[in-house]
């Protein structure tokens, strides 16, 4: 019933159906997509590499490699992605940045309206000096 230097699936299920997860603690996200976490998922896909007629030392260096390059790529990923109170801090900086720069365009439309009045003013001053000095 055992086989010497191979796990015994249907006992493991049996034990686990029996104990439930009772006293268990609770999975994080990135538990669930390691193979490392006890070793049964690796364990049924070096089987199924020695199904298809690989040398099981071989299925296993397999299994390791990979198992090896995903935990490394989900250790990348989960350090490279951002929390929700970081994108909202970064969204109120930026609306603050964008309010700030309204209100820079506002007064600089402030200022390029005084400037043309000036220089309306200047025209005018202009005129009426060459009209004083026509008329003399």
């Amino acid at each position: 019933m055992f086989q010497f230097g191979r796990r015994n699936e249907d006992k493991l299920r049996i034990i686990w159906l029996t104990h439930g997860t009772a006293g268990r603690r609770k999975k994080k996200h990135s538990d669930v997509f390691r193979f490392g976490m006890g070793g049964i998922g690796k364990i049924c896909l070096v089987r199924r590499l020695e199904a298809q007629g690989l040398p099981p030392n071989q299925a296993y260096i397999i299994i390791s490699t990979l198992t090896t390059f995903l935990n490394t790529n989900l250790d990348h990923l989960t350090q490279s992605v951002v929390s929700k109170s970081a994108i909202n801090e970064f969204k109120a900086e930026q609306n603050y940045d964008l309010s700030q720069f309204k209100l820079e365009m506002k007064h600089m439309q402030e200022i390029i309206e005084v400037e043309a009045g000036l220089e309306a003013g200047k025209f005018e001053l202009m005129k009426y000096c060459v009209g004083t000095f026509v008329s003399v």
